[in-house]
């Protein structure tokens, strides 16, 4: 057992895996050391209730830091977005909501979607995707494109400001995620069974911007940890095994080896049940998965997890935001220590709940106080010698 680590030292250690670390690791979504670098989707995303005001606090005092920055790109046009992206406001007669019209013209036709925005940080709803039939396709691939610069000056911000408290990691655009935004699961899974040239050809576009976007970070110097959220829109039910493998695995083989050989690690953020997965996963090199979902939602025994893989991946979660939300103290202490008496004993845990903290518009009074417990007896439990 090493003598005590920084926050970082402690946190590469669990993404590289090899080498002993201290405790395991204790996290909390959404926690953001320095808001004024992110990009703005992110910081207009954010609530900033009073309420989570001392749950920050006491974040930034506990916690090992996850920094982040979500490269922003217009999945479609690049930069090109202001001459052939354009919005408007619908008539939407539910208080507090704005109903927002989008068309992108392309060569072969326009195309257009709407969505629900609150005005008051609920989640938005997307009411109609650019793709209603397969020849749609054709237009988003006809679309002109012209790939943003990437700057690296707000993610060494953002990692300045996070120091020895934690790590940064850096968010690319998923290539199934940026189809799955154009066209729905229900239209994703027509395009597999009825079109699948024509998504291979959609996915192999948007694998090889996300390669080019990727060689510009490297260009940059960078080695961090990529941050890669999406594969939950490609997983069973929403496409079957063979789907799965096809688009989430393959498809991106080639870019995860390049992240890897250029120095770069791999966190991966995947809802749902993910257990049969992992081996997959593991297969094209991913260093971390989360959120490691329980049943209902998922299907993750964290004891059978931790005994099939032991240090073979870094493992996070597995805590449901819901029962922060609504579990009584007791039993939130409870599924706590079981948590970290599966995982610590693997020597690559990171104790985390499945969603961000301040994602919720008015948070009652359990909640906060909940949050609050996760934080001080999180901090005891990873402190315990397992």
């Amino acid at each position: 057992m090493p003598a005590s680590l920084t926050n970082r030292e402690r946190l590469m250690r669990i993404i590289q895996g090899g080498k002993d670390v201290d405790r395991p690791a204790l996290k909390i979504w959404g926690l953001e050391p320095c808001p004024e670098a992110v990009n703005e989707q992110y910081a207009s995303s954010v609530i900033n209730h009073k309420a989570y005001e001392p749950v920050t606090k006491l974040a930034l005092e506990t916690t090992d830091i996850f920094g982040q920055l979500s490269i922003n790109v217009h999945s479609h046009c690049g930069q090109l977005e202001k001459e052939y992206v354009y919005e408007y406001d619908e008539p939407c007669d539910i208080p507090n909501w704005r109903q927002i019209r989008t068309v992108m013209k392309t060569p072969l036709g326009d195309l257009t979607s709407m969505r629900r925005v609150s005005i008051i940080g609920e989640p938005e709803y997307k009411l109609e995707y650019f793709v209603k039939e397969p020849e749609d396709i054709r237009k988003l691939i006809s679309a002109p494109y012209e790939p943003y610069p990437f700057d690296s000056t707000r993610f060494n911000a953002i990692d300045a400001a996070v120091g020895d408290r934690g790590i940064t990691i850096l968010g690319l655009p998923y290539p199934g995620g940026l189809l799955y935004n154009a066209c729905g699961s229900e239209m994703m899974a027509l395009l597999f069974m009825d079109e699948p040239e024509l998504m291979d050809e959609i996915i192999h576009l948007y694998t090889q911007r996300v390669h080019d976007l990727l060689e510009d970070v490297i260009r940059h110097g960078l080695k961090p940890v990529y941050c890669v959220i999406g594969p939950e829109l490609l997983i069973p039910p929403l496409l079957n095994m063979d789907g799965f493998r096809r688009y989430a695995i393959e498809a991106n083989r080639k870019l995860y080896a390049r992240m890897r050989e250029s120095g770069g690690h791999i966190w991966m953020h995947c809802h749902g049940k993910t257990a049969k997965l992992l081996d997959d996963f593991i297969d094209i090199g991913v260093n971390v998965m989360n959120p490691l979902e329980p049943p209902p939602n998922g299907d993750v025994d964290m004891y059978e997890i931790a005994k099939k893989y032991g240090g073979r991946i870094g493992l996070e979660g597995n805590i449901e935001i819901q029962d922060i939300i609504m579990a009584e103290p007791e039993h939130l202490r409870a599924l706590m220590e079981e948590c970290v008496a599966a995982g610590a004993p693997t020597g690559r845990f990171i104790l985390c709940p499945s969603a961000g903290y301040k994602e919720y518009v008015n948070p009652s009074e359990r909640y906060i106080q909940n949050l609050m417990l996760y934080l001080e007896y999180g901090l005891e439990l990873v402190n315990r010698k397992w």
